[in-house]
């Protein structure tokens, strides 16, 4: 049994509001990349941390990689909608106004509310990681003090094992 091209034609123009859809998202995903990737430069100025710089290099290459995902399935969306206008003149939306690309109010707040979330919990994470950082800054530096004075005690007992104002004798009173 064959398909109407009425059926054909709206099993299409379903195809290319999926393809559309995953266009937008791959543009959402660059967006978020390069996002990530400023929020990673700002933490990580001033550091030579391999980590950081990796993740900063990692989340560029993602950004470009989501870019280039997102032309190729735009590509891919004209072609469509060049085909299906081949076979029925107008029946594919203009590819500036294809509403099924287009995420509804509801994805968006909800799409923002997981970002804001995610990004929240990063910062927690990272301002207690620095918390914990600047404790052990603070044992550090305790310990460090605490243990100059030590060697200072103790070179200044080996220079002079007897401390001003200890009189010691070695000889006879009346040599």
């Amino acid at each position: 049994m064959s398909a109407s091209v009425a059926e054909v034609l709206a099993q299409l123009r379903e195809l290319l509001g999926v393809i559309d859809q995953a266009a937008v998202t791959a543009l959402r995903a660059q967006t978020d990349a390069r996002h990530a990737q400023t929020a990673y430069q700002e933490a990580g100025t001033g550091t030579q941390n391999t980590d950081i710089n990796q993740a900063i290099a990692l989340v560029r290459t993602a950004a470009e990689k989501a870019g280039r995902v997102a032309h190729l399935l735009a590509g891919a969306a004209t072609a469509y909608a060049d085909y299906i206008n081949t076979i029925a003149p107008g029946t594919a939306p203009t590819r500036q106004s294809a509403p099924e690309a287009m995420p509804t109010g509801e994805e968006l707040v909800t799409e923002a509310g997981q970002r804001s979330s995610r990004f929240n919990s990063w910062l927690r994470r990272t301002s207690g990681k620095a918390d914990d950082l600047q404790d052990g800054v603070s044992d550090a530096t305790k310990n460090i003090g605490e243990g100059t004075k030590a060697v200072g005690e103790a070179v200044r007992h080996r220079v002079d094992p007897h401390p001003a104002g200890h009189a010691t004798t070695t000889g006879s009173p009346h040599e």
